[in-house]
């Protein structure tokens, strides 16, 4: 994982194609009747194709957890580091959590389809969970490194076989939800080591 420089957003998060979406978001998830119903998410597919070109660019082609190379928006994903579609952790699911950031650029991160899988819509924290898009989101103990805001090297070492360490719990947490030591990642790590050597 590296470090990534927080860009402008797109002009497509303040189109009108993306304020819609977040209206039908707000009216369904302000719906005080609607039981056990789920939101389908109706404009994430074509929308998330058009931020993937953006945030390709900004991640250098690159996944924003495991730095895979991705050569094509095609094979790259929007994941949100605060998931959209229900939050689980260790012995609970917030069925309506982190919905009002589905298009924060800041929430936004380019990712494998291996990081997003094995991330899905985990989200652990340490202490309290912000409950509410008023609450601050500072104020909440996350536990999965970001590439935004997180130095990696605070979180992480790696030795001359490619292994992947953790230094803080953090950085543990985030190598066992993403799988950041699985052999494909290892080999590469090494393989890349060897040439700078």
């Amino acid at each position: 994982m590296i470090k990534i420089e927080k860009q402008k957003a797109p002009d497509l998060l303040k189109s009108s194609e993306v304020y819609l979406a977040i209206e039908k978001m707000k009216e369904f998830f302000a719906s005080k009747n609607r039981s056990q119903k789920r939101y389908n998410w109706p404009f994430n597919k074509e929308i998330d194709k058009q931020l993937k070109k953006s945030l390709h660019e900004v991640f250098h082609g690159k996944c924003g957890y495991c730095e895979t190379g991705i050569d094509s928006t095609v094979l790259g994903t929007v994941d949100r580091y605060r998931p959209n579609n229900g939050v689980r952790d260790k012995s609970e699911f917030h069925q309506d959590l982190y919905w009002w950031l589905t298009f924060e650029w800041d929430n936004l991160i380019y990712c494998c389809k291996e990081c997003n899988q094995y991330k899905a819509n985990y989200f652990p924290i340490k202490g309290k969970r912000n409950l509410s898009e008023k609450d601050d989101l500072a104020t909440e103990y996350r536990m999965i490194v970001n590439p935004y805001e997180d130095n990696p090297s605070d979180h992480f070492s790696y030795d001359d076989s490619g292994n992947i360490h953790a230094i803080t719990e953090e950085g543990y947490q985030t190598i066992e939800l993403l799988r950041l030591d699985r052999t494909d990642l290892l080999e590469k790590r090494k393989n890349e080591r060897d040439i700078i050597i």
